[in-house]
């Protein structure tokens, strides 16, 4: 992409054992027994906390990632940079589909954080240009790490298919919905860019 004079983008969805207290950190583990949806008793919050198993987990995968960004960073390559999206899902406290929302908000905000002063600060990750995955629910802003830990803000755009049959059944519904968007402006008083971050 940089030779194209393009910006690469990449988003992060971390694979945790389903059964993470019978795991031991380091063995392999078979494809079908890991996952990123809240089907785990991997803890977002014990994550984010030095000294658990989680943390240890979770940092050696930063630790991977960071060796990848730096062979960019030492090149001169900058990464839109997108981890653990969609966390609030269905809306509220309770509505996320992945791990890393399982436990709120306030789980979520000191794991993104965390996330971003370990790649920045510990492992000197400084060409990536952070996303944070929003919506437009009334608790959206709960979910919201500050300004000082985002670069900008996106909505995953899916309303030309309908989900609600339960399969995915085009619509062909194009519309551009700019009152999401403009929403998502008022919502974070026009701070950061809005991007459409995903799409059908």
């Amino acid at each position: 992409w940089a030779e194209q004079g393009g910006i690469a983008t990449a988003s992060w969805h971390l694979n945790v054992p389903t059964d993470f207290a019978n795991y031991t950190i380091g063995t392999k583990i078979d494809w079908d027994k890991t996952t990123y949806s809240q089907k785990t008793d991997f803890s977002p919050s014990k994550a984010a906390t030095e000294g658990t198993k989680e943390n240890q987990y979770y940092t050696q995968a930063l630790d991977t990632l960071a060796e990848q960004f730096l062979i960019l960073q030492e090149k001169g390559i900058p990464l839109l940079w997108r981890p653990l999206h969609e966390a609030e899902g269905g809306g509220g406290e309770s509505g996320s589909w992945f791990w890393w929302g399982r436990e709120g908000s306030k789980a979520y905000r000191e794991l993104y954080i965390y996330t971003y002063k370990y790649l920045t600060e510990t492992k000197g990750c400084h060409n990536l240009i952070w996303e944070f995955n929003s919506y437009n629910y009334s608790t959206s802003e709960n979910w919201y790490p500050g300004d000082a830990y985002v670069d900008i803000i996106g909505y995953d755009k899916y309303n030309c298919t309908d989900w609600s049959t339960g399969s995915a059944v085009l619509k062909h519904n194009d519309s551009a919905i700019s009152s999401t968007f403009y929403g998502l402006m008022e919502k974070y008083n026009s701070a950061k860019m809005i991007a459409m971050m995903e799409c059908d």
